[in-house]
């Protein structure tokens, strides 16, 4: 068959008939969810009901030069999934849903021969995070026994994938001989057709993918980058089973490192990598990786025309960055081998030092401090992850960044990335020295937020900013005298409190303020807000000082019952809020002091 593109609408029966498929490392986890699952059982029984075939999509097999032999002696096929990986697995899982209640029939037998595994012989191999939890989950099923658990969240899915069709059964049992699972077994085997190609030609195999792809998740740009890499890798550099290889165990690490951070990311409560609302992902990656290694990379390659860009997208960096710079290299052996290989490690280094970063968050306290409570901003994370991936993040570097990012990018709220990104971001793969990227740093944050700077934004109404949290908690737990500086709440349980009611309850005169615009204008400053515990803060609400110390006293943080009887001696007026407003500053100045440049 050598080269040849063999395309032929199949049924379900026949795509898994006398074949063992497998997933490649270099491919994703598992990754479809509840939408997916959804889509594919509304098709079966769409066609059910209309008695008609249904198309499900594609599927892309490469044959390689590997076979199985079953017990019985038989010589079997092995296909390597270049695309339909997410497809096949869940159509597995529907045929193991289906064998729960045809167990011990000749139809049981018949699904697990044809969809799961004949004479020893698996129709189906996972790779990755995948591989051996599916086979636990296969011989679960097979048994009758519980499903395992898995502390990943790709694994997880595929129990849930199987629960959930397991529950749509037995939602429908006994309703009718046409909806039994009898009928949709035979629906599903004789009458769900796939365009499956076939080839053993690897870079037809995935121009095919690249072209035809038309179902399940949209191709991400990391999909798309691993797809273009190994395109050029096996049309412009046949033969070199090194560079493949290179591109292949690169991806599988970076796949597999970003499905270990986003488990540890939702463990660890890192809100910018969890939150919706960020909306991090995979292609976060790819600018990362660009803003660590494109400078080194251009002057490896000869690519010096190539201007670095510090305001660069995921999207922008694979159609202005990775195409351009594969087209033109395409000729040039030696230095496309270069280019792709570097690029490469350089994302999976990249996808590694993120997740240490995150794995470090449970037992380093500078790091709990900086992404569960500071919370780092997005323009700052390619200069964490890659100080990271170029072994320099110590904690003189991590500190000098947390003052970086709360002075700059929470309190002046401000993103002017450009002399940042292009004298430190870009330059740490370059071979620029600690001292040079530290000094950076610490430019960087005397010019956009030294101390005059910050004194307006300070002093201004800053209730509801996310920074003020922060240095309220770390202000009350530095003057406790409580072991671990709190109560044994946590951050997270505490919130903003406004010692004085947002709303005048008396003569806001009697309190030294010249009118009630004066008291509603200087509300919201740090000098009358406090942290009060969750439990104890809606009742405390908008009431008058003299309800609220009575709730201040009850607090489990020791600085906020001090704050509480003192205010009950002396009362609390104008005064009192530019007085406990100038303590705080002073507090941060030196909580977060800019360090003295390397040079100094």
């Amino acid at each position: 068959m050598s080269g040849y593109l063999q395309p032929a609408l199949v049924s379900v029966e026949n795509l898994f008939r006398n074949v063992h498929m497998l997933v490649p490392e270099y491919q994703r986890a598992y990754a479809w969810e509840k939408p997916e699952w959804d889509d594919l059982w509304a098709d079966v029984y769409e066609g059910m009901r209309n008695s008609s075939d249904h198309y499900l999509g594609t599927v892309v097999l490469r044959k390689i030069d590997e076979h199985q032999v079953d017990s019985r002696g038989r010589t079997i096929a092995v296909f390597e999934i270049v695309d339909g990986q997410q497809r096949l697995v869940t159509l597995a899982l529907l045929a193991l849903a289906l064998y729960d209640p045809l167990r011990g029939s000749a139809l049981g037998n018949d699904i697990w021969s044809e969809f799961v595994e004949d004479a020893n012989v698996p129709r189906l191999r996972l790779g990755g995070p995948n591989a051996d939890y599916f086979l636990e989950l296969v011989r679960a099923a097979h048994a009758g026994s519980a499903l395992p658990d898995s502390t990943r969240t790709t694994n997880k899915r595929i129990k849930k994938c199987l629960t959930t069709y397991r529950e749509k059964l037995a939602a429908n049992s006994g309703i009718s001989d046409a909806e039994s699972p009898e009928a949709i077994l035979k629906y599903i085997r004789q009458r769900l057709q796939i365009l499956r190609f076939i080839t053993d030609d690897a870079s037809l195999a995935i121009k095919t993918f690249q072209t035809v792809n038309d179902r399940g998740r949209q191709i991400s740009l990391l999909d798309k980058t691993k797809s273009l890499l190994m395109f050029y890798v096996t049309k412009y550099l046949p033969g070199d089973a090194e560079v493949l290889r290179c591109v292949q165990e690169g991806f599988g690490r970076v796949f597999e490192n970003f499905d270990k951070t986003m488990d540890l990311a939702a463990t660890n409560k890192v809100e910018y990598l969890t939150n919706p609302r960020y909306r991090f992902g995979e292609g976060e990656l790819l600018t990362f990786a660009y803003h660590y290694s494109m400078r080194h990379l251009t002057n490896a390659c000869g690519l010096s025309d190539y201007a670095y860009a510090y305001d660069l997208g995921a999207r922008k960096v694979f159609d202005s960055f990775i195409k351009p710079a594969l087209l033109r290299l395409r000729n040039q052996r030696d230095v496309l081998r270069r280019f792709v290989c570097g690029f490469v490690d350089d994302l999976a280094t990249i996808a590694q030092s993120l997740c240490e970063i995150v794995a470090q968050i449970p037992d380093n306290r500078r790091y709990q401090s900086l992404f569960q409570r500071q919370g780092v901003s997005a323009s700052v994370y390619p200069l964490l992850v890659g100080l990271k991936a170029s072994g320099l993040l110590d904690d003189r570097m991590l500190d000098a960044v947390s003052v970086l990012d709360l002075r700059v990018y929470q309190i002046r709220g401000t993103d002017p990335k450009a002399w940042l990104y292009k004298e430190a971001v870009s330059k740490l793969r370059s071979g620029a020295s600690y001292s040079q990227i530290y000094d950076a740093i610490v430019s960087y944050t005397h010019w956009y937020g030294n101390d005059a700077v910050l004194d307006g934004y300070l002093r201004q109404a800053v209730y509801r900013k996310g920074f003020v949290h922060l240095i309220l908690w770390e202000m009350a737990t530095a003057e406790s005298s409580e072991p671990d500086a709190s109560s044994g709440k946590s951050f997270s349980e505490f919130q903003v409190d406004h010692i004085l009611p947002q709303k005048p309850l008396i003569d806001v005169t009697t309190c030294g303020f010249a009118s009630e615009d004066d008291y509603l204008s200087r509300i919201h400053r740090f000098g009358n807000l406090c942290l009060l515990d969750d439990t104890l803060n809606a009742g405390a609400g908008d009431r008058s000082l003299a309800v609220k110390i009575d709730y201040y006293a009850r607090s489990s943080l020791e600085a906020t019952r001090i704050l509480g009887a003192r205010l009950s001696e002396t009362g609390f007026g104008l005064d009192g809020i530019e007085e406990r407003t100038n303590s705080i500053i002073d507090f941060f100045r030196s909580r977060w002091p800019i360090s003295s440049s390397t040079s100094t």
